[in-house]
């Protein structure tokens, strides 16, 4: 980490380029603390990491030698139907020899607490005592869930980050082993989990070191059989963890480090993968961009193209990464002007623009470069994914009122209120008048219609009322 770690810190990982293995120098978890660099005041960043991480082709043959190294009798093993068909799933039983096991392969794509459940029954039923995910983020979320659902009480909803309930969730449940198949959402390298509440129809987002695999076993060959557009919509996917990760409020040394090099490998790659579904040095170069993606978000954050998207998946059953594919050009640009060097940065590591580029030009070139990426990967906008105008509009709310969305570098109006009124709430319980608040926020509100256009490249109108059209104005760019 060079000059922004704290020399007398023993690293976590070591990383072997020879054998193109990570694996951590003692099975505990340990603590990174970096310190901000004179250029930039980073928030301090704390890097919790306890995953082994193995890469390499054919590295699915050592998953027998990973469950026992974890302690793992007898697994769950967590996988869906398209995975089943492609011949993968076998390929990981297989590598299991004699060892006994159980197999839930009724994922959906956007996995639910009843599903969860489903898998859960099954993992106590037949006595298991540790979960394999084979499959994309759907299959290790879902995985995630279940390591979860049999170690604690209550509803999923008890441990959603928005209930406050990621201090309830135990650093050490289940141990879990994740066997990416897509080079997509990193969710092998990640703390988080997204589980849809099924009564409220709403996507809970779980986070703690109880979601984060012990071991990954990262195979490229695997990605191989991946349809060309799960291979694009997961490619997206990463780009986006990636970019959010790096121009996020929570960035910070380290994450910026695997951030850059995610986009590096990922823009350099993806649309050769999309159209070369064999070509090895691109699925391999991939399946690493989008770990690194992983653990760069995990240790810094998303931000408001993933605030949208759950919200999107959840309503209109939309698959993550496409909802993200979606989202990506016209979030990026509405967000330039508030941290354009950054934006510049990621457009030239990407290949979207080159070091002769000014950095207004070059953040201009990243939005540009996205929406001709979505052209070239067949993205489909809304519309023409069968989302009407009228629908999109009922979930406004819920789109841009995300844990998330307030980490963005430029924040919509309607997350910003839910913390003035939390703000406000505040103030007068501490003694401050009613009156006296209100009337700092009428002054403060009169200054931003005068002095702030939101959306102002789109021509959207000045910056007022509880709802600025934020969503409303995504929909018309992207269709």
């Amino acid at each position: 980490m060079g000059s922004i770690a704290d020399p007398v810190i023993v690293p976590d990982m070591f990383i072997d380029l020879a054998d193109r293995e990570v694996r951590p120098m003692t099975p505990v978890r340990r603590t990174w603390r970096l310190k901000p660099t004179p250029s930039r005041h980073h928030p301090m960043a704390f890097i919790n990491y306890i995953t082994q991480i193995q890469i390499e082709f054919g590295a699915v043959q050592l998953l027998r030698q990973e469950c026992e190294r974890t302690g793992m009798r007898k697994p769950l093993i967590v996988s869906d139907a398209g995975v089943r068909a492609a011949g993968v799933l076998d390929k990981a039983i297989k590598a299991l020899g004699d060892l006994s096991h159980a197999v839930f392969d009724q994922t959906p794509s956007n996995p639910t607490e009843t599903a969860v459940r489903a898998a859960a029954k099954i993992f106590q039923a037949e006595g298991c005592d540790g979960l394999i995910a084979v499959g994309g983020g759907s299959s290790m979320d879902l995985a995630k869930g279940v390591a979860i659902a049999v170690t604690h009480e209550g509803p999923l909803k008890t441990y959603a980050t928005i209930e406050g309930g990621s201090t309830k969730i135990r650093d050490r449940v289940v141990p879990l082993i994740a066997v990416p198949t897509t080079a997509g959402t990193g969710s092998e390298a990640t703390r988080f989990t997204v589980i849809t509440d099924t009564e409220r129809g709403e996507k809970m987002l779980i986070a703690g070191m109880g979601a984060l695999p012990l071991a990954a076993v990262v195979d490229y060959e695997l990605t191989f059989t991946v349809p060309r557009r799960i291979t694009a919509d997961t490619g997206v996917d990463s780009l986006t963890h990636a970019l959010e990760a790096y121009v996020s409020r929570r960035a910070n040394p380290y994450s910026d480090a695997q951030a850059l090099a995610a986009m590096a490998l990922i823009g350099a790659n993806l649309r050769t993968a999309y159209a070369e579904p064999h070509n090895a040095p691109a699925r391999e170069a991939m399946m690493l961009g989008a770990m690194q993606a992983g653990i760069a978000f995990t240790n810094s954050s998303v931000a408001l193209v993933h605030g949208m998207s759950r919200p999107i998946g959840a309503h209109f059953h939309v698959p993550h990464g496409l909802s993200n594919a979606m989202l990506l050009p016209a979030i990026t640009r509405f967000g330039l002007e508030a941290a354009e060097a950054r934006y510049a940065t990621a457009a030239r590591t990407t290949g979207f623009a080159d070091g002769a580029d000014r950095d207004a030009m070059a953040a201009g070139k990243l939005a540009d470069g996205l929406a001709q990426l979505n052209r070239d990967l067949d993205v489909p906008t809304p519309g023409a994914f069968g989302i009407t105008k009228a629908a999109w509009d009922a979930r406004l709310a819920a789109q841009v009122d995300d844990p998330y969305a307030p980490l963005s570098p430029r924040v919509a109006l309607w997350s910003g209120l839910a913390g003035l009124v939390m703000l406000t709430v505040f103030l007068t319980t501490i003694g401050l008048p009613l009156g006296v608040v209100l009337a700092f926020w009428a002054v403060y509100f009169l200054f931003l219609i005068v002095l702030t256009r939101i959306f102002a490249e789109a021509g959207a109108g000045w910056a007022w009322g509880p709802m600025v059209n934020v969503s409303k104005l995504f929909f018309k760019k992207m269709n």
